[in-house]
């Protein structure tokens, strides 16, 4: 008999048997062919529920009856029946995608006829490494016009703070994306980034030090380290869409960005 807290229990409950049904089916693979009566036995379950578990199982792909006096049953070889199972999960997926497709064009035409309702107010403060990348490309991937960052070149150099692919594929939309940073030690005049060579993406170095990281979205969210020092990293990170915030820290970019230098190969077609 097999016991709930079972691996294998517990990993074909996870793709979706229930204990019974998973207890049946490692049963009957462990005795071979065996009649109802057998498996009820070996398995300590009740013949009655033998017999609903065995028809769900044959539904599923997991069982096959070989027809006699008595019957029997047998098995689907375990790599056969797990390949069964994924399918079956993915064939779920996709339907449940369906579905969700189907939910949402409703309520999009349904809230299309209704006011659109304010944004509401967001000002989060997240330590966790998962969810503050989450969300920063959750935040990139939404962007519509533009995304303007401030911080240091070893933070931005390293990617803590600056997302290259997603960049990219912000580029391809349409964002303008500025970037203040400090002089990098070395090579001041080395490119920053392979994107540089795009009219839409421009760098500049701050006149002194840089003190803080965060990054503007649309100029209405903000996304603000809140770190007591640059050798802590980003996090703590500051998230908000608060208006008055967002003006106050766009307000800051831009004074910055006219006291900054342009980098010695930044964009020429800008210039002309």
């Amino acid at each position: 008999m097999f016991e709930f807290n079972d691996k294998r229990i517990q990993n074909l409950i996870n793709f979706g048997l229930t204990f019974s049904q998973a207890t049946v089916y490692l049963t009957l693979l462990k005795l071979g062919e065996s009649s109802v009566k057998r498996i009820s036995e070996a398995s300590n379950i009740a013949r009655s529920e033998v017999y609903r578990i065995i028809n769900t199982l044959e539904k599923t792909g997991l069982a096959v009856r070989i027809i006699g006096v008595p019957t029997m049953y047998k098995a689907t070889p375990i790599r056969e029946g797990y390949r069964q199972l994924f399918q079956n999960k993915v064939h779920e997926y996709v339907e449940l995608k369906e579905e969700a497709k189907d939910l949402i064009k409703s309520i999009e035409e349904c809230n299309g006829k209704l006011p659109l309702p304010e944004e509401e107010q967001e000002l989060v403060l997240i330590s966790s490494r998962r969810l503050h990348d989450e969300k920063v490309e959750f935040a990139d991937n939404l962007t519509k016009s533009s995304i303007d960052i401030i911080g240091d070149s070893k933070g931005l150099i390293a990617k803590e703070f600056y997302q290259g692919k997603i960049h990219e594929k912000a580029l391809r939309r349409g964002v303008k994306i500025r970037i203040i940073m400090d002089k990098p030690e070395g090579e001041p005049d080395r490119k920053f980034s392979p994107l540089e060579n795009d009219s839409s993406f421009q760098v500049r170095y701050a006149p002194s030090p840089i003190t803080t990281r965060l990054a503007i979205y649309d100029r209405k969210k903000v996304n603000l380290s809140v770190a007591r020092t640059m050798d802590e990293g980003v996090l703590p990170c500051l998230w908000s869409n608060n208006s008055v915030l967002a003006r106050i820290v766009m307000t800051y970019f831009e004074e910055l960005w006219k006291t900054s230098d342009q980098l010695s190969g930044e964009n020429k077609s800008v210039q002309k």
